[in-house]
């Protein structure tokens, strides 16, 4: 088995779905050469590089969400950034991920509290009917 590699410069996107939001960073080589980019291997943490990039990262994970149903969930994907206009692929789905890029667990929570309000809203209940405890 063979597989394609993709000249991303070990940068990956990460789109959180988390019902109808979708939240991006990146996971960016800590040193110069590093292929495989993972928070828990020492990778830094980037909400604000290429930005049009996140919003096509955004774009897919919309498409997939609406698609497949998946309402919560972290993709990843890679840019081949050699070439002139990089479009996203996917590169994995994360059902349990991990939280840092979101700024933590308490911040995950309140994003998830979050949903699940909009969620409830928008099937006719009453969001003040559940708490964040």
């Amino acid at each position: 088995m063979t597989q394609h590699f993709i000249s991303s410069g070990g940068n990956v996107l990460r789109a959180v779905i988390m019902g109808n939001q979708i939240l991006t960073y990146w996971k960016r080589p800590a040193k110069a050469g590093q292929i495989i980019t993972t928070i828990r291997k020492g990778a830094l943490i980037d909400h604000e590089w290429r930005p049009e990039l996140q919003e096509k990262g955004k774009k897919q994970a919309r498409v997939l969400s609406k698609r497949t149903g998946i309402n919560l969930a972290a993709v990843d994907f890679v840019f081949p950034l050699s070439e002139t206009a990089p479009e996203p692929l996917f590169l994995e789905i994360n059902y349990y991920f991990g939280r840092r890029g979101l700024g933590g667990m308490d911040a995950y929570y309140q994003l998830l509290f979050r949903a699940i309000q909009d969620w409830l809203e928008g099937i006719g209940l009453n969001p003040k009917t559940v708490e964040l405890v």
